[in-house]
């Protein structure tokens, strides 16, 4: 905090526990974006949403955990800020609406995960067309197997 005292940064922290009967996935948030969660059985995504300010934003952070449930085929994905900020040519965001970039995990078709983190990746560079990237762009997936 004291050394850097222009600089933030954002981090996410997470544990797989494998039980009977599925998976508990339980993190601590440092202002990085909320987890999205995919759910195979309805083929729904929702933001695991939780508190947690960024990483040097002051100097007595404390970081609670927030935990998920998952089955079989379920999957979480976790992304940098510079995918769903993404800006295209028209100076529009790709999650202008809030609803856009969630909807680019949904997954009717089943595919493999590389399949799906090749898809959301492909549509960040189609919406960018030919403007400058402004920001690092990771993007993770884990499936429960």
């Amino acid at each position: 905090y004291r050394g850097m005292p222009d600089y933030y940064m954002t981090a996410l922290y997470g544990l797989f526990n494998r039980h009977e009967g599925g998976v508990t996935f339980t993190f601590a948030r440092g202002g990085h974006p909320f987890p999205i969660v995919y759910r195979r059985e309805t083929d729904s995504v929702e933001y695991v949403k939780a508190g947690g300010n960024l990483l040097g934003w002051n100097e007595n952070n404390t970081f609670g955990e927030t935990s998920v449930e998952l089955k079989r085929g379920d999957r979480v994905f976790l992304y940098t800020d510079g995918i769903p900020e993404t800006i295209n040519e028209e100076r529009e965001m790709l999650d202008s609406d809030g609803g856009n970039f969630l909807n680019l995990f949904r997954d009717p078709d089943h595919c493999a995960i590389g399949g799906k983190l090749d898809s959301v990746i492909e549509t960040v560079t189609r919406f960018r067309k030919d403007a400058p990237l402004v920001d690092d762009i990771i993007l993770i997936g884990i499936e429960v197997q």
